[in-house]
């Protein structure tokens, strides 16, 4: 599975799924673009586990929902419920830890 790409329009349906990851990016943001192979490689490994990805300019309202202060900003949600927030760039190993708690 790949990444997808969350909006106004799809974030109730993307929320119902048991296990969420978002990554909240901007598209000038450097450790965003040096996360995102990290994250794409993951999402590959993890088909249960619905990986998004949240434009903050695009979508800055959601953005602002959520509270995201700093880019990039990892939110894991379980069950509809915020688990874990992550801020900065994450280390294959790092997200992989979070994943399992989230099992």
């Amino acid at each position: 599975m790949s990444t997808f790409q969350l909006s106004q329009s799809n974030i109730n349906e993307a929320l119902a799924r048991p296990i969420v990851l978002i990554d909240f990016y901007g598209p000038k943001c450097h450790s965003c673009k040096s996360f995102a192979p990290i994250y794409e490689k993951a999402s590959n490994s993890n088909p249960d586990v619905l990986f998004a990805k949240l434009d903050t300019s695009a979508e800055p309202d959601l953005a602002n929902g959520f509270n995201v202060k700093s880019l990039p900003t990892l939110i894991a949600i379980k069950n509809g419920q915020i688990a874990a927030i992550r801020t900065g760039i994450l280390m294959a190993g790092q997200l992989d830890q979070i994943i399992r708690s989230l099992r």
